[in-house]
């Protein structure tokens, strides 16, 4: 990456993370309970929703890169 390309970038992450609000919970555990209350945690479907549009906003997206079990390849998945 170009030094310009980099700094855009710090540029437009920072300013998306000011964007963000904490995520509200919408999955329960029972698994996990606190006073006999099930715990409860941010779902991807949560993290995404609150996310994605701020990160569009800001021309930033979000890339999983996996590798094959058969083959060593990187395949890079756009999580949209």
């Amino acid at each position: 990456m170009e030094n310009k390309t980099i700094a855009e970038f710090w540029q437009a992450f920072n300013a998306m993370q000011g964007e963000i609000d904490d995520v509200q919970k919408s999955g329960t555990n029972e698994a996990f309970k606190r006073g006999g209350k099930a715990s409860t945690y941010a779902t991807l479907e949560d993290v995404l929703s609150m996310c994605r549009p701020v990160w569009s906003k800001h021309g930033l997206s979000i890339v999983q890169n996996c590798t094959t079990a058969y083959h060593d390849t990187r395949v890079a998945v756009k999580v949209s």
